[in-house]
């Protein structure tokens, strides 16, 4: 098994984990641990569409639609019909969605610190700078897919998930920033 399954794996268990670590310390509150990336958005892009929140989120439109239903259902958003497109609505954040992001924010705070305890900031900053390379090769991808499927319906690109290290490119370090206390965002 090449080192790319391995990392995959570790990819996995990790996303997989702290899904499971963050339901139980939501337990709780009134929030749904995917809720809150969703609600944040809509604090920081006030009005925004389902369509823009799907993008941010990598879902397709279908699953913000149920989601966003759920929430305004449970009081956390309102959704309004944009004037000037009657079909389209936009997303608003409710008191009860803005209190229950605050109460949750300092549960993914402590958790984030539990999480990267003991990493360096250099650490930190070279682990960013190759996820951000992983997205863009991801993204580069299925622009390449789409591509090949319209020009070649009945050909579709194949798709590997074990690659062997001898065949990756190594190149600089992306852009980061720092916050005030050192944290990169």
């Amino acid at each position: 098994m090449s080192e790319y399954c391995e990392i995959n794996k570790c990819f996995e268990k990790l996303a997989a984990f702290k899904r499971r670590q963050l339901i139980g310390l939501l337990e709780d509150e009134k929030l749904h641990v995917a809720q809150f990336p969703a609600l944040k958005f809509i604090i920081e892009h006030d009005g925004c569409t389902q369509v823009e929140l799907a993008e941010f989120l990598y879902v397709t439109p279908a699953s913000v639609a149920v989601s966003t239903k759920r929430m305004e259902r449970a009081g956390l958003i309102e959704k309004r019909e944009d004037k000037n497109n009657l079909r389209q609505k936009n997303l608003f954040i409710t008191d009860k969605g803005t209190e229950a992001v605050n109460e949750c924010k300092s549960i993914f705070d402590r958790f984030d610190e539990q999480m990267y305890a003991g990493i360096s900031f250099e650490e930190l900053d070279l682990l960013q700078n190759v996820l951000e390379k992983i997205l863009m090769n991801i993204k580069k991808e299925k622009l390449y897919a789409k591509n090949i499927s319209k020009t070649h319906e009945r050909q579709r690109p194949q798709v590997r998930h074990c690659h062997t290290v001898a065949h990756r490119r190594r190149g600089g370090h992306g852009d980061h920033h720092t916050d005030d206390n050192g944290k990169i965002s």
